[in-house]
């Protein structure tokens, strides 16, 4: 005799309870039927049938259950590549937006730049300017410092010889002038500013000095 009872139990597990009843109620009907139109051997076949369809309906269930599973980690994974993926493009929008800063300074950096560039070349400008302007400067306080030196040379020629007699003694014998005598190195000459020859105690004595304007 079929148990139509533990069948609904055996499907109230997998199903709704109202369906497992259902069925429950169709296959008890179904198995009156079958006793009175079927052999003992051919209700075996179909019960095994019946068990075999039982099975197969549990392993289908069972994949069911995994390929729910498997979704559903899917979708998670989904979720999580979204979640990614919009850190990403609030991360590369960050990165434009650093980036036109850097473009920003950049520019602003070219033109103080180019603006040091003038500067400078103005610097070196007026620079050499002013090298020239004190070569210049330097030339003409050479040229007043050897006038001047001349003219205290000259002045002194008339000037020392009664002033090295009165203070020394020497007593000056010709013209005190300028000389130019050799000088450490061959082809150089060292000038003397005052270059003469006198007596003191009857004894010959050679004069050198320099003029100085300071």
């Amino acid at each position: 005799m079929l148990n139509t009872l533990r069948i609904f139990e055996d499907l109230s597990h997998h199903m709704d309870r109202q369906a497992a009843k259902k069925i429950a109620g169709v296959l008890g009907q179904m198995y009156e039927e079958i006793l009175q139109t079927v052999t003992k051997k051919e209700f075996a076949e179909l019960a095994q049938s019946l068990s075999a369809l039982g099975e197969a309906q549990k392993k289908t269930e069972a994949a069911v259950e995994k390929l729910a599973e498997a979704q559903s980690r899917t979708e998670a994974r989904l979720e999580a590549l979204a979640e990614a993926e919009s850190r990403t493009e609030a991360r590369l929008e960050e990165l434009a937006e650093a980036q036109v800063k850097v473009e920003g300074r950049l520019g602003s950096l070219e033109v103080a730049v180019e603006k040091l560039a003038e500067a400078q070349k103005k610097t070196e400008i007026s620079l050499n300017r002013l090298i020239t302007e004190h070569g210049e400067t330097r030339e003409r306080l050479e040229n007043m410092s050897d006038a001047v030196g001349y003219t205290l040379e000259n002045h002194s020629y008339k000037g020392l010889p009664p002033l090295l007699k009165r203070d020394l003694g020497i007593e000056v014998e010709g013209r005190l002038l300028r000389r130019y005598l050799p000088g450490d190195k061959k082809g150089r000459y060292l000038q003397v500013n005052i270059y003469g020859w006198g007596r003191k105690n009857k004894h010959k004595v050679l004069i050198l000095g320099e003029a100085k304007t300071s």
